[in-house]
């Protein structure tokens, strides 16, 4: 029994080696070099290439794909957009926050894509959802490390393993380090150029929800620390195609909130697209919850407009 324990230990000890050691060449000359991918290359990017912006655009893909900086000739200076497809929490803009200004970035300016829908209670599973994507800034951000304490038991044990933070990624980030020489450099924000079939669209309704403690508390946290590093934070709701998962009563409790927390804060609400005549055809459209370029370039134009009112 006790050769069959120390062998077990070998073999431990030679697995956390191979990982220490592994992780470590892997980020050092990989990853850290890697800039572009959603597997943390364009945070990296954003990191290494764009601490001069004078503003950021936080959010999903919501932002990502129709928040164009080049539009927002309202506010002064170099503006690039850090949204990331495939999350919808306010977790995950409030981790990337946090990266940042642990790596002393601070923007003169955030704008900030919030849909009130993602404040709805709901599991643990999905209040954690996208951030695995951030998993190689771990040590990075003091709030990603408190959020992944939540998680089950056999993931916080993975977690121990720094190979782990890249489990499934691996092949993505190499094939984008080789291509790294091929990105341009560029403002972040990325045009959908399919258009929606409304032949197969349904009409969907949505229940009144429960908003999460968690996620308000979140909220409050991204108001507070923009408020204490001197940054100016927008807030902005965008539409969806024919007022479709639109919330007006949750919109309006979410902006009394933010209010109570800050009178500083601007929030520009574009939730209710009957407003916005000019985007509200199919053909602005590439789904329900996207834009594609011709409505984002729209889009961005009348954002612009409305941020007018405050930086003038």
């Amino acid at each position: 029994m006790k050769k069959i324990l120390i062998n077990i230990a070998v073999i431990f000890l030679i697995v956390l080696i191979f990982d220490r050691l592994f992780s470590f060449v892997f980020t050092k000359y990989i990853f850290e070099k890697t800039i572009s991918g959603e597997s943390g290359g364009s945070l990296n990017y954003l990191l290494e290439k764009k601490k001069n912006a004078d503003y950021i655009i936080l959010g999903s893909s919501r932002a990502k794909h129709q928040v164009d900086p080049e539009k927002l000739t309202a506010i002064n200076g170099i503006g690039y957009n850090a949204g990331i497809n495939g999350v919808g929490t306010i977790l995950h803009s409030n981790i990337v926050l946090d990266i940042m200004l642990h790596e002393n970035f601070k923007p003169k300016i955030i704008l900030l894509q919030v849909d009130a829908v993602n404040f709805a209670t709901e599991n643990l599973e999905n209040y954690l959802y996208g951030l695995s994507s951030l998993y190689p800034f771990f040590k990075k951000s003091p709030l990603l490390q408190n959020s992944l304490k939540e998680l089950a038991l056999e993931e916080r044990l993975k977690l121990n393993f720094d190979t782990y933070k890249f489990n499934g990624k691996i092949t993505n980030i190499f094939l984008n380090y080789f291509k790294q020489n091929s990105v341009a450099k560029n403002d972040g924000f990325d045009p959908l150029y399919q258009t929606m079939d409304t032949i197969n669209q349904q009409n969907l309704s949505f229940a009144k929800f429960t908003f999460s403690a968690k996620k308000l508390q979140i909220l409050n946290n991204i108001i507070t620390s923009c408020k204490q590093n001197n940054i100016q934070l927008v807030i902005i709701f965008p539409p969806y195609y024919k007022n479709v998962n639109y919330r007006e009563d949750e919109i309006i409790f979410l902006k009394k909130y933010i209010k109570n927390i800050s009178g500083k804060v601007v929030i520009i609400d574009m939730g209710n697209v009957t407003n916005l005549p000019e985007i509200q055809d199919a053909q602005n459209w590439k789904d329900i919850g996207h834009l594609n370029n011709i409505g984002a370039a729209k889009f961005s134009a009348s954002l612009n407009d409305s941020i007018k009112k405050y930086f003038p």
